[in-house]
């Protein structure tokens, strides 16, 4: 729990709400699993049961999060292509780099010139 207080700024409260949730289920089924006796006893029942709703509770986070952020989950390889910079998101669907950012992340995009570049487009300096 305190590396998920940690790492608070980067969860959404639903998803911290949901951990928690989780973690007390995973504890509750661990200490029925330690007392029951038999196997068709209440203990390994309910320890079973708070099993299944500690795996349903991380389902639940790692749905939520693919679905309202799929660029951070998916967004490992991105077909580029080398020319125009274009990104591919569909079988003939290609997108400027700018639109592909400000749909999957609901950022804005703005442009600027780094020193490099401002080299390259006035190499006779900038007044």
């Amino acid at each position: 729990m305190a590396i998920i207080w940690r790492k608070r700024r980067f969860l959404s409260s639903w998803t911290i709400w949901w951990l928690g949730f989780a973690l007390a289920f995973t504890v509750l089924a661990e200490l029925s699993f330690t007392r029951y006796v038999s196997v068709y006893g209440t203990f390994n029942a309910l320890g079973h049961v708070f099993k299944f709703l500690a795996y349903a509770s991380m389902f639940r986070i790692v749905m939520r999060n693919m679905l309202d952020r799929p660029m951070q989950v998916f967004g490992s390889i991105v077909p580029i292509r080398a020319g125009c910079k274009a990104v591919r998101v569909g079988e003939d669907q290609w997108l400027t780099v700018e639109e592909y950012l400000t749909e999957g992340s609901g950022r804005l995009v703005s442009h600027g010139l780094c020193p490099k570049c401002c080299e390259k487009i006035f190499p006779q300096g900038v007044e």
